[in-house]
């Protein structure tokens, strides 16, 4: 077996690892975010009256949404 050969084999290794490293990075983010939404929707649910009509609906998505963005990246 050639230098090329274990070349190429090395190379192979290490694209299919980046792919299997991107894909777990990429569930543990989707869970973490997953499991603070739900932290967050349970939180503003627990607001009262007078604290939500103090927000309306689109507002609290909108910063939601923004807010965990901004933790992905």
């Amino acid at each position: 077996m050639g230098p090329g050969w274990k070349m190429t084999g090395f190379s192979l290794l290490g694209f299919a690892s980046a792919v299997v490293v991107g894909f777990i990075a990429a569930r543990v983010a989707a869970s973490f975010t997953t499991r603070l939404r739900e932290d967050i929707f349970k939180r503003v649910m627990g607001y009262s009256d007078a604290e939500i009509k103090n927000f309306r609906s689109p507002s609290l998505l909108t910063r939601t949404t923004k807010d965990l963005t901004q933790i992905q990246k």
